[in-house]
């Protein structure tokens, strides 16, 4: 059974509370998806950088992938027509899991793929979503979220950064 997802602002409130968004990474991986778009692959610094600005925890694990798996991997995943083999392949690569994947596939991709973010979650009234994530919750993830975008006449991003600083706001540290 699919998730029972709420904004936790109106469609009004959203760009104001976005706009309250801060992120320690300073880099914003603007430059990626016109690159990645042009070649059909990540490259191992992308994708480095990528994995960087999600989570520092698995450096050790994403630095395993060699250049030559990398591009095969993205390559398969951003070519393939289907959404579950999409996210599924970027879980090959050695320290990426689906919140990882799916910031792969935002920024390299396509943005309007949303960030599967335990603060987001929260904010959309999953608790800290799953134990284990399938293709089933991310596709009505992806689905909710598309939809309130397009309801509210936003952009995905805007979004993923209105959930982020709404948890951080309204729940507080998630980390120890």
């Amino acid at each position: 059974m699919a998730p029972s997802y709420r904004l936790p602002v109106t469609c009004a409130e959203l760009p104001a509370v976005a706009a309250r968004y801060k992120y320690e990474a300073e880099d914003d991986l603007g430059d990626i998806l016109p690159s990645v778009q042009a070649r059909g692959h990540l490259t191992r610094e992308e994708f480095l950088r990528i994995g960087e600005w999600k989570t520092r925890r698995k450096r050790r694990a994403r630095e395993k992938n060699t250049a030559e798996y990398i591009i095969a991997v993205t390559q398969a995943a951003f070519a393939s027509s289907s959404e579950r083999f999409r996210i599924e392949a970027l879980t090959l690569l050695d320290g990426v899991a689906w919140p990882t994947a799916s910031v792969i596939l935002h920024f390299a991709r396509d943005s309007t793929y949303p960030i599967l973010d335990v603060r987001a979650l929260w904010s959309l009234g999953c608790g800290n979503g799953p134990h284990v994530y399938d293709f089933p919750f991310w596709g009505s993830y992806v689905e909710f979220c598309r939809g309130a975008v397009e309801q509210c006449r936003g952009t995905v991003r805007e979004l993923d950064c209105a959930l982020w600083q709404h948890s951080k706001e309204n729940q507080g540290p998630i980390y120890g």
